[in-house]
């Protein structure tokens, strides 16, 4: 990821319902960037005030509140929120799922490594 700038201070808030894949996905983050992690979509939604990341990096299956209810529910409190939703299955239904919640793109999780493509750059 050495083509990535260098971006100190960058913050991603990660939620996916797995602990392994939330690892997985921070990861895959530049070295700089800072992360919080999160279970479900509701502790996304209370912790998104908090942390105020860069970026949300979500999975779109999860109990307690999915991905795409939480980020509908994160954009209404920062109409800018920067939403990059994962998710283990594809398809139009989900892509339309995912512009409709306001999300940037829909990583497929067997697509993880091409997560970075869609990160913010710069503050």
């Amino acid at each position: 990821m050495e083509w990535l700038p260098e971006t100190p201070g960058m913050k991603a808030l990660i939620v996916d319902d797995h602990p392994a894949m939330r690892r997985l996905i921070a990861s895959l983050l530049p070295a700089e960037w800072e992360s919080t992690q999160c279970g479900n979509g509701r502790e996304a939604v209370e912790a998104y005030p908090r942390t105020r990341p860069d970026c949300v990096l979500m999975d779109v299956e999860m109990p307690v509140e999915d991905g795409f209810s939480a980020a509908r529910r994160i954009r209404a409190q920062d109409p800018a929120a920067w939403i990059v939703f994962i998710s283990q299955h594809g398809g139009s239904a989900f892509s339309a799922g995912a512009r409709e919640a306001g999300g940037r793109a829909l990583v497929s999780k067997s697509d993880l490594p091409q997560l970075v493509d869609h990160l913010p750059a710069t503050r």
